[in-house]
């Protein structure tokens, strides 16, 4: 195969998902944030997409490799082998990120919505007023 014909479109694409997807991320993490403790939200922001990108990283690498090893030791070729190896890897991750969604719509407490949807948080030292509210 070649690369202009097998490869870089769906290179292209990813790679505008991504640039999409993170923006949309930021605004959406970071709409409602007040301008005292904004630099705080912005940093954990990125830590945890910093951190998250490792670790999928690293487990998608070691259940890739496991696997195609295992299929390799069986006799299937080393095309097949990595193939279905980084298969299964990318169902896993799909399935971790799903869980994901659906972990974060069931604990976000009613409260957080609602101030979201109202916009700015409020400052640190006024959260407690906004709890008592509720």
């Amino acid at each position: 195969g070649h690369f202009v014909n097998n490869l870089l479109g769906g290179y292209l694409l990813v790679g505008v998902g991504l640039a999409l997807s993170f923006v949309s991320v930021s605004i959406l993490a970071l709409q409602g944030v007040g301008p005292k403790i904004a630099g705080l939200a912005s940093g954990l922001l990125t830590s945890s997409q910093q951190v998250g990108g490792a670790i999928g990283v690293a487990v998608t690498g070691s259940v890739a490799v496991s696997r195609a090893n295992g299929l390799l030791a069986a006799g299937h070729t080393a095309p097949y082998a990595l193939t279905h190896g980084y298969a299964l890897a990318f169902w896993i991750l799909a399935g971790i990120a799903s869980a994901g969604v659906l972990l974060a719509a069931m604990t976000t407490p009613r409260g957080v919505r609602e101030l979201a949807s109202n916009g700015p948080v409020p400052e640190p030292d006024r959260l407690s007023t906004v709890e008592e509210r509720q």
